[in-house]
């Protein structure tokens, strides 16, 4: 027996499908203004560090330093799933994101 006899034809494969999104309670929001560092926490699973750009000032008006970026969130997710989350943020922001506009963001890559 080989792996042939166990072929499926591809017309016969039933579709990919995503189990749904379900929020059972409301999540709160927080927006975020970037990654600030992803670390890797073993077994395949990564930590990202969202931050918020912050600037403080006193009173109100005058900045008391520099910008700084301030740790919101952090979250996990394993490696595995970094691939389709790439994919629906490409999608999501669709053509209004190209390469011009990554090397703006990004002086590392000017």
């Amino acid at each position: 027996m080989s792996a042939r006899d166990f072929e499926v034809p591809s017309d016969e494969l039933p579709p990919i499908t995503t189990p749904p999104l379900i929020e059972p309670q409301p999540i709160v929001d927080t927006y975020v203004s970037g990654v600030g560092a992803i670390e890797d926490v073993g077994g395949g699973n990564y930590r990202l560090y969202l931050y918020v750009n912050q600037v403080m000032k006193y009173p109100l008006t005058e900045p008391l330093g520099p910008p700084e970026r301030l740790v919101i969130a952090k979250v996990i997710m394993p490696r595995t799933a970094f691939p389709d989350a790439m994919g629906q943020i490409i999608t999501a922001i669709g053509k209004t994101f190209t390469v011009y506009d990554l090397h703006k963001q990004v002086p590392a890559l000017n």
